[in-house]
Formats: structure tokens, C-alpha cells, sequence
């Protein structure tokens, strides 16, 4: 059998649990005797055809587009692409994983190549432009006017016509696969389709542990899948700061997944700083054994489908902590605890709990109820189902008008869509003269105030260098004035100076006089000494009559 499967993504370019899901299942389909041919659209330059895992995988190069903004339901280029592949191939059967960056017409134009199709719905993109169907707080949207959310995300999108194309595209598909009870009562609800059947879907192997689990010194708890937003990731991280801040330890979390967005994942990390918050990037299924952890949190925000996750939780006896939301209520019966939605200190309240009470915990680890389907078994009912569609011979005879209904329909909105463009360019036309002189107004306007700054700045200009000028003269003044001080200062000194020196001269002329009288004095003294020897020279003498006698020596001696 020829088996073409529709998906917006596919290993290695993106990674998710749908890529993986198809991945599983189509290499169990190759297993099997069949072919298997990828169609996929890429926003990178990959090759247009490769083979990976004996997958035959066709890549149509899309336009780069705003991830704010979503695909056009309609793309006439991927059409001419399918159809080009229909007729060279003739597949079997054409199963439909997504039309997201495709075309909303898949269906119809392979009903058209006589192929039969059908789909796998692992969301509800069907409904909801952003996969989620994520309206208000924790609340499921049940309107199609899809104008809140494109005013608030900027998408781009014609609600009413991608309700149109996505309608009569699910009504030509012969049998709806979804994995939950939960998504074809909600399915049903948006549509009022019939042709829905629940499949739960398969799982790749896994190495299990024993079902007797020793928690070590510290407890591990562990995130694994695609860290994005709607994923409740930050959730996990809030709680455990709740707990670490009141001082629990012996434990740490581990966070495994890739983040396409990277602006959500650098607040994570923000967030986590200082907390036992390891975060691994990438893993493969095989790691999350190595890991060794102890209980599973996925802390969603949004209607969850089926969780693969879960499932893989399920494949190594782990206690979970989910929300009691969407498909984890359904799929979990044991083994499990439910907190409400969005609800932190819940959260950290059953988390610490879970981690502190280790009889509750074992507990929770003999109580673990999971149904799961081998990826085999689900290939062998999917084939079953393939058999049954093409057996049944119910090819609608009308799908050609019904697929050109909805070309018209398209038609005609974008000639409605042209003639309001065309009243809006004519009323554009109307005012462009208008707004043409308006706008030569402002600009004479402004070449005046332009003029007048230009004015007002060389004005400006001149007074600074007058001030400038001024401020020279004055500079000049006060050196003037310091120079006259500094001669009056020397001027001063030397007066000074002269003063001294007369001073000097007058105290040595006087020291000289007085030098002077102190010679005369001597002077009168030696000579009063002289007639005073010469006196007792002339008295000896004559005493003595003696010409030998020498008084003077004695008195030489004496003195």
C-alpha cells in the first residue's frame, strides 16, 4: 500500500510529540510491507526530497512567515504540489496529520485523484488558528469569531472562511481519528460530524523500570516534552520557588524539551535562578530512564488532547501531577494527582506533599493505571481502518463541486475584499492631494522654523563671542591690575630695602663713632699710664739714685 501522510512538521527540522507519533508509525508501516511518503512544508532550505528511516519525505518550501502571523486555509502553490505527487504516485490512502503551513484542501484534492483519506487530529487546529483553543484563563473557546484573539496575537486569518474550507474539508474525510473520548465529544460539539472514532494512539518502546521504585537522598522531579507557554512550564518553576523560599530541600527538577520559543525559555532560566532547576534542552526518549526521576509534572494551561508525555510516564512507572483537565482526566484512573489548572499554591501544596509523605508516595507507585498501545497494534488498527475506507466505495460524486463551492465561496469574498480596497483607494486618491499640500505646508512651515533656529543660532553665536570678547578685556584688566599691584609690591620693597641699608649705615657710622671714642679713651688712658710710670720711674729713681734699676720691666712683668 502507498501511504501519504499530511503534517506541518517532521524529524529532524522539528520535533514534537506529533513528528514523533508519525515518525513511530510510519517506519512500523514500512515495517509492514507499505510505502511511505512525507509531505511537509519547511521554512528552511533542506532538500526538496530525502530519505530518512526509509521514509520517503517531500518538503514544500514555503514563504518565511511571522509566527504571530497564521498561513492563509488556502495555498494555491502547495496544491499544485500535492496534485503533481497524486499523479505520479496514486497512493492508497492519504492520511492527514495537519494542513497547518499546508493548504485547507488536502482532502478535496485527493478525493479528486480517487484517493480516500483520512486524519489524525492530535489538537484542535481544525477549530483554533492557534492550535490550542486557548481563550480567557484555563477556559475552552467555544465561539468561531476568532477576532479577540487576532486583534491580541496580530494573526492574520479570515475566520469565516477558514471555518468554511476547514468544514467541508472534514465532512470529505472518511473516517476522523482522535486519541480521547474527551477530543471527539468536543469535535462533535464544533461540528456535528459523525464519522469520529477514538484510537488511543501508539507508543514507541521505552526501557521500564521495576515496579518497586527506591526515592534516593533527593527526590527528582521532572518536565519532559516541548517547553513552550501553553505547556505550563513557568508554573512548575513558581511552585518550587514557593517551596524553596519556606526551606524545603532534598529535592531538585529537571527540565527536558526544546524551546523554539527562546524569549520564554531565557525567562525560564531567569526564573530558576538560585533553585534546584536544571534545564537539559533536547533529549531522546532513552534518557528520560537515565534520569532517574521520581515523579512527572506536566503542568499544562491548555486543553491537552492525548499527552504522549503521559504516556511515557505510564512506560516508566512514574507518579504524575497534572491538571484535572482535558485528556489527563480522562487517561489518568491511579497512580496520579490532579491539581486545579493555573493554581500555583495547588500545585506546590500536592508537590510538596508528594515529595515529604513517602508512604503516600509509594503508594501513588503500586496505584499507577495507564492502558497503552504498542506502536504495532496501533499500526495494525490504523490499517484496518485504511482497508475500510478504501473498501467502502462511498467516493462522493459531488466533491469536485463541493471543493469548486468552496473556490467561489473564496471567489467571491476576495472580489468583496477588492471592491472595499478599491473604495479604499479611491478615498486615499480623494485625500492624497490634500494630504500632498498638508504636507508641503509643514514643509515651508518647517523650512521657516528651520530658518528661524538657524537665525536665533547665529544670533546666539554672536552674543557668545561678544561675551567672549568681554571676557578677554576683562581677563586683560585684572591682569593689569595684578601687574601694577605686583610693581607697587616691588616698588614697596625696595623703598624698604633703602630703608635698611640707611639704617645699616647710620647704625655703623655710629658704631664707628663709638669706636672711635672708645680708641680716644684708650688712647688717654695709656698716656695717663705713661706719666704715671714716667712718675714712679723719676720717684724710684731718685730714691734709689740708681741707673740699673729697671722698674719698667718689673712693671712690664706686673702688667
Amino acid at each position: 500500500m502507498i501511504i501519504f501522510h499530511f503534517i506541518h512538521g517532521f524529524l529532524p527540522e522539528s520535533v514534537g510529540g506529533t513528528e514523533i507519533y508519525v515518525h513511530e508509525l510510519s517506519k512500523a508501516q514500512i515495517a509492514s510491507g507499505h510505502r511511505v511518503i512525507i509531505i511537509m512544508p519547511t521554512l528552511n532550505r533542506l532538500p526538496e526530497f530525502e530519505i530518512i528511516d526509509g521514509i520517503e519525505i517531500y518538503r514544500i518550501h514555503v514563504e518565511k512567515y511571522d509566527p504571530k502571523k497564521i498561513a492563509e486555509p488556502y495555498n494555491p502553490l502547495v496544491e499544485v504540489f500535492v496534485r503533481k505527487l497524486l499523479e505520479e504516485m496514486k497512493p492508497d490512502i492519504a492520511h492527514i496529520h495537519h494542513w497547518h503551513n499546508l493548504t485547507g484542501n488536502i482532502a478535496a484534492i485527493c478525493r479528486q485523484y480517487n484517493c480516500p483519506s483520512v486524519a489524525t487530529l492530535q489538537d484542535f487546529y481544525v477549530k483554533c488558528p492557534r492550535f490550542d483553543n486557548l481563550r480567557d484563563q484555563y477556559g475552552f473557546c467555544h465561539d468561531f469569531d476568532c477576532g479577540e484573539c487576532l486583534q491580541k496575537d496580530s494573526f492574520e486569518c479570515d475566520s469565516v472562511l477558514r471555518k468554511k474550507i476547514m468544514e467541508q474539508e472534514l465532512r470529505i474525510i472518511s473516517k476522523i481519528i482522535v486519541p480521547t473520548s474527551f477530543v471527539k465529544e468536543k469535535l462533535i460539539e464544533l461540528y456535528n460530524i459523525g464519522h469520529v472514532i477514538v484510537v488511543p494512539n501508539g507508543v514507541g518502546e521505552i526501557k521500564c523500570m521495576n515496579e518497586k521504585r527506591e526515592v534516593k537522598d533527593t527526590f527528582v522531579v521532572g518536565y519532559w516534552g516541548v517547553v513552550r507557554y501553553n505547556k505550563g512550564v513557568h508554573l512548575l518553576i513558581e511552585a518550587v520557588k514557593k517551596l524553596y523560599s519556606k526551606g524545603m530541600r532534598g529535592f531538585e527538577v529537571i527540565i527536558m524539551g526544546i524551546a523554539y520559543d527562546k524569549r520564554y525559555e531565557v525567562m525560564l532560566k531567569e526564573m530558576a535562578a538560585g533553585l534546584p532547576v536544571s534545564f537539559y534542552g533536547p533529549y531522546e526518549r532513552k534518557d528520560l530512564f537515565s534520569r532517574n526521576i521520581d515523579l512527572a509534572v506536566f503542568p499544562s494551561i491548555f486543553l491537552e488532547t492525548y499527552s504522549f508525555a503521559l504516556s511515557e510516564a505510564f512506560q516508566l512507572k512514574v507518579p504524575v501531577l497534572v491538571p484535572q483537565f482535558g485528556a489527563f482526566k480522562e487517561r489518568l484512573s491511579g497512580g496520579g494527582v490532579f491539581f486545579e489548572i493555573g493554581n500555583i499554591d495547588d500545585l506546590a501544596n500536592k508537590l510538596e506533599t508528594i515529595i515529604t509523605d513517602r508512604a503516600y508516595y509509594n503508594n501513588l507507585c503500586t496505584t499507577l493505571v495507564g492502558d497503552l498501545t504498542t506502536i504495532k497494534e496501533y499500526e495494525q488498527t490504523v490499517y484496518s481502518i485504511y482497508c475500510d475506507v478504501i473498501n467502502a466505495d462511498d467516493k462522493d460524486k459531488d466533491v469536485e463541486l463541493y471543493y469548486l463551492d468552496n473556490l467561489v465561496s473564496m471567489y467571491k469574498d476576495l472580489k468583496k475584499k477588492e471592491l472595499v480596497l478599491v473604495e479604499i483607494q479611491s478615498e486615499l486618491s480623494a485625500s492624497k492631494s490634500d494630504m500632498l499640500q498638508i504636507e508641503n505646508d509643514i514643509m515651508l512651515k518647517q523650512e521657516h522654523i528651520e530658518n528661524l533656529e538657524n537665525d536665533n543660532r547665529l544670533k546666539q553665536q554672536h552674543i557668545q563671542h561678544l561675551e567672549s570678547e568681554i571676557q578677554l578685556k576683562q581677563e586683560h584688566i585684572r591682569n593689569l591690575e595684578k601687574d601694577n599691584l605686583l610693581k607697587q609690591k616691588h616698588i614697596g620693597n625696595i623703598e624698604n630695602d633703602n630703608r635698611l641699608k640707611q639704617e645699616h649705615i647710620e647704625s655703623v657710622e655710629e658704631d664707628n663713632r663709638l669706636k672711635g671714642q672708645h680708641i680716644q679713651y684708650l688712647e688717654s688712658d695709656n698716656q695717663l699710664k705713661q706719666k704715671h710710670i714716667d712718675s714712679y720711674e723719676k720717684t724710684l729713681s731718685e730714691i734709689y739714685n740708681s741707673k740699673t734699676w729697671k722698674l719698667k720691666k718689673i712693671i712690664d712683668k706686673i702688667l
